[in-house]
């Protein structure tokens, strides 16, 4: 107890930090309490070359670093340094050696329904196999948030701190958390929160959306508009424009909603290799009669899963 208090000590008065045991944890704490939908983070910090940091940045965000990367962030709306009005408690991004919570990672329980979504304070490392979950960072095009091969995160990638993602299939998913530079490119359709919040301001004409299915067809998922007075922790919302939602199609008791759209976009750029082997420039290519997505110099299939 007494590490912890001193860490979270350290934190409130933003000075670095460095420490001499093998592993260093950070997790949230709301009203005293850890906050086990964000789960838990350890980090190897065994090298002594390595030194973990907790401090404030010039906007109030709380965040770790280990050799400069940052590997948590809780934001100064979630410390609520801004929001006087907030019913809730203010989130504190806590560090100890002992790993208190007994947790360390996350695992996501995608339900028989198919669809989760999650928002994380600590820097997500995809796990080697995604078993039959597919993970998204989806873009809002054409009123639709796109979920796609374009939009799918690889095995394995390593997602930046404060990342909102749609998961989708049943089944679980663990991630792990990495001190490792960030490899992927995520979007910023979605956003997230990592303790209970009120709901954000927003500008006329605008809407919260929040993950959901039809009232009258249960199977047609999407982002419907939220009418509660908070927001849970660890889960993604959509703020879009009101006019760009619409009803269910033949369903006129639900709430307006944001659409999935899981097509592919347009193959325009895809290559065939069979007759131009030197096209090794990210895109879409065919190969053997089958689409491949090259990125950074490696190939994936449309499920995101790396081609050896």
């Amino acid at each position: 107890m007494k590490k912890l208090m001193f860490l979270t000590l350290v934190l409130m008065q933003g000075i670095g930090m460095a420490q001499a045991q093998n592993t260093a944890y950070a997790y949230v704490k709301q009203d005293g309490a850890y906050v086990s939908a964000d789960g838990t983070a350890a980090f190897d910090v065994s090298d002594v070359t390595k030194t973990a940091v907790m401090s404030f940045d010039d906007e109030g965000n709380a965040i770790m670093t280990i050799n400069g990367v940052t590997v948590a962030k809780l934001t100064a709306e979630e410390r609520s340094i801004d929001n006087a009005n907030t019913t809730f408690a203010h989130g504190v991004l806590a560090a100890d050696f002992d790993n208190q919570s007994g947790v360390e990672g996350l695992t996501v329980n995608v339900k028989s329904e198919g669809y989760a979504t999650l928002y994380s304070p600590f820097q997500l490392q995809m796990p080697a196999s995604v078993g039959t979950v597919n993970v998204y960072s989806p873009k809002l095009e054409e009123n639709k948030l796109k979920c796609n091969s374009g939009t799918i995160m690889g095995v394995s990638k390593i997602l930046p701190v404060c990342t909102s993602l749609i998961l989708k299939n049943a089944g679980d998913i663990t991630f792990t958390m990495s001190q490792t530079a960030s490899d992927a490119t995520t979007n910023t359709a979605i956003s997230g929160y990592a303790v209970k919040m009120n709901l954000p301001t927003i500008e006329s004409g605008k809407d919260i959306f929040t993950l959901g299915h039809a009232q009258e067809n249960e199977d047609e998922f999407g982002f419907f508009s939220y009418k509660n007075t908070f927001l849970y922790a660890a889960k993604a919302y959509l703020i879009a424009s009101d006019l760009d939602a619409s009803l269910p199609e033949g369903d006129v008791s639900s709430a307006k909603y944001i659409p999935f759209d899981f097509t592919e976009d347009t193959p325009t750029s895809i290559v065939n290799v069979d007759t131009d082997v030197n096209a090794r420039c990210n895109g879409k290519y065919i190969e053997n009669g089958k689409v491949v997505i090259v990125k950074n110099g490696c190939k994936f299939n449309l499920i995101g899963q790396e081609i050896k």
